[in-house]
Parts: structure tokens; sequence; C-alpha cells
């Protein structure tokens, strides 16, 4: 019997989530009284999202869902365990567009984390609207 990999070793894990995974992730947030936008995720962190929304019980006031354990299901991105790796070609893509977009300099991706990153994206995101 085989066993399945986890999200993060998938192949295309790094490709969009898929039209399902969106609906059933926002799905599972609106039942859980998760706001969060899920735009720009990928597959294998829909997935792993997904998984913890499934996991919590009862609905939430959406001020830092958390699960049984009371670990937080949106963990800041310094506390991430792959924070310190090197940012994903689509996270350096999103940087680039996303500071455009608003008007800045492309900052130099290169040496930036994953979690440095996500960081950038979200004051970006916050900057265009988005």
């Amino acid at each position: 019997m085989s066993s399945i990999p986890p999200p993060q070793q998938w192949a295309t894990g790094d490709e969009p989530m898929t039209e399902k995974q969106g609906a059933f992730l926002n799905k599972l947030m609106a039942e859980k009284g998760v706001n969060m936008d899920s735009e720009g995720i990928s597959k294998s962190h829909a997935s792993e999202m997904i998984d913890d929304l499934k996991k919590q019980s009862g609905g939430s006031s959406g001020h830092g869902a958390t699960e049984k354990g009371g670990d937080s299901l949106l963990k800041n991105p310094s506390d991430w365990t792959t924070g310190d790796e090197a940012a994903t070609s689509r996270q350096r893509g999103y940087v680039a567009s996303l500071a455009k977009k608003a008007g800045e300099q492309v900052p130099s991706t290169d040496e930036m984390s994953k979690a440095e990153a996500s960081e950038t994206i979200d004051d970006l995101r916050s900057k265009t609207g988005q």
C-alpha cells in the first residue's frame, strides 16, 4: 500500500489552487467564521488550510481562529517551520507584480525567505487594495 506524500512534496503543489479547492475552502471558512483572502494560494497551501479548517470545531469570531489544541490556524510567517527557506518563484513573481501595481520599485527577491516574501505580499496587497 502506497502512502500519499504531504502537500508540500506534490509535484504540482506550487500551482494555483483548483476551482473546487477554492470553493470548498471558502465554504469551510464561512462555516468556521474565518475571514481571510484566499486569492493566490497554491494547491498545497489550500490543502493544508482545508485540513486545518476541517479539524477546527465550531465557529469562530474570525479573530485568531484556532484548532482544538489552541494553535493558530493562520500562523505568523515568522513562525513558519519553512519560513527561512528561499521564497518560491511564484512568491517572487507575485511580489514583483504587486510592487508594479502599487507604483513601487520592485524589491530584490533573490535573497528573500518565504516568510519575508509573505509579509511583503501582505503589505503590497494592502497598498493595492487586493
